[in-house]
């Protein structure tokens, strides 16, 4: 009887490690294909270049081939499981500093509302 509990308790930590892996693997590729396109598709890359102008990053060029070439190669790594910690707290960066950085440029360029008198709530934007 004792082994029939023990069993029943020790076989869903057995397999606590595939949703992790499954999520861990999933975010990489993600991020693997994000970067791998704005990296060898010269016109998603001019996207980037465009935004990082847009929002007054200093370097726009080095800092869009950064922040593709990080996407990438973090995303790839997330998803192979090459140092995976590492990978993990970079791309964790680079999402903090893309959304402090439009975050505040948005917040000094306009002001959002919703539009409360129809049914539905459409953001409506007033800028200065």
């Amino acid at each position: 009887m004792t082994y029939v509990i023990q069993y029943a308790l020790t076989t869903p930590r057995a397999a606590e490690w595939m949703p992790v892996t499954a999520t861990r693997a999933l975010i990489g590729i993600f991020f693997c294909i994000s970067g791998g396109t704005k990296l060898f598709v010269r016109a998603q890359f001019g996207v980037l270049e465009k935004t990082m102008v847009q929002i007054h990053v200093p370097f726009p060029y080095a800092t869009a081939l950064f922040v593709a070439t990080v996407e990438f190669a973090c995303g790839a790594g997330l998803a192979l499981g090459i140092l995976t910690p590492v990978c993990a707290a970079m791309l964790t960066g680079d999402m903090i500093v893309a959304v402090a950085t439009t975050r505040s440029t948005l917040s000094r360029r306009a002001v959002f509302s919703l539009d409360l008198t129809t049914s539905y709530t459409s953001p409506r934007c007033y800028t200065f």
